[in-house]
Parts: C-alpha cells; sequence; structure tokens
C-alpha cells in the first residue's frame, strides 16, 4: 500500500514540473487581472 503513495507522490510531482513551461510558453502574452475582486 506505501508503494501505491509513492507512486503518486511522484506522477503528480512529474506532471506538474513537466506541465509547468509548457503552461507558461502557452499564456506568455496573457496578463492576469491583478484584481480578482473586480471581476465578479
Amino acid at each position: 500500500m506505501n508503494a501505491l503513495y509513492k507512486g503518486l507522490i511522484v506522477s503528480t510531482v512529474l506532471s506538474a514540473v513537466v506541465s509547468y513551461p509548457i503552461t507558461k510558453w502557452a499564456t506568455k502574452g496573457i496578463e492576469l487581472n491583478k484584481n480578482l475582486y473586480g471581476a465578479a
């Protein structure tokens, strides 16, 4: 059972590390609104 949790943690960290640069590249020209409360 312990190996199941280790595999889950490793896969989560690996997917976050791989998807972060792709997300930064895809959203390069998009500026997020700093005032999120004003969006409502």
